[in-house]
């Protein structure tokens, strides 16, 4: 994976001499990381303690506890999602959306 990511595999050896590799992805992801880390100690912090909830792929779109991420399906009668893109909170009674990308919901055949 590191070859086809990087075109060769020398950030193993930096990453396991404790050093960070200079490259873009590896600032994108360690940003994320901390941003990922503040968020989970923010959410035990609070009371009533906070949870992190996802959607499964297929699962029917509801606009109460979902925000889909493209217009383009909503149009559709049944939209599913396809994945999660950002996950929702509850915070006690209060949900936060999560982001999801939604696929056309698959018509079943007339059985007729």
């Amino acid at each position: 994976m590191e070859v086809a990511f990087f075109g060769h595999s020398h950030v193993r050896n930096q990453v396991s001499a404790g050093e960070f590799p200079d490259t873009s992805f590896c600032a994108a992801f360690l940003e994320m990381a901390k941003r990922v880390w503040l968020l989970h100690c923010l959410a035990f912090s609070l009371e009533p303690e906070a949870s992190i909830f996802g959607v499964s792929e297929g699962c029917r779109f509801s606009e109460v506890y979902m925000k889909s991420v493209s217009e383009e399906c909503l149009s559709e009668s049944e939209p599913r999602v396809a994945f999660t893109v950002v996950p929702g909170f509850r915070i006690g009674k209060t949900s936060i959306q999560c982001e999801v990308y939604l696929s056309p919901s698959k018509s079943t055949p007339d059985s007729g």
